[in-house]
């Protein structure tokens, strides 16, 4: 599996959980405390860009579908707290 470039990587309030996006499409929990990395989901035509509202309650992704369609993909904070 290709690691691919960060898109996006961010800690929780208090910096227990990172979550990172890569470009090929790989999202990753990363559980630091147990230094830990989970697989949480892969979008097949990869990630362009990433970033959480600004509240932290929903992840909004930017994929590399073509042609550019809708594409609703919806994750909440709540992977985010293990």
């Amino acid at each position: 599996m290709r690691s691919g470039d960060i898109t996006m990587i961010s800690l929780d309030a208090d910096g227990t959980v990172g979550f990172d996006c890569r470009s090929t499409g790989n999202i990753l929990i990363l559980i630091l405390w147990k230094r830990q990395t989970e697989v949480e989901g892969t979008v097949e035509s990869g990630i362009l860009a990433a970033s959480w509202s600004p509240d932290g309650t929903i992840l909004v992704l930017i994929t590399g579908r073509q042609p550019l369609r809708k594409t609703e993909i919806l994750l909440t904070s709540h992977i985010r707290r293990r």
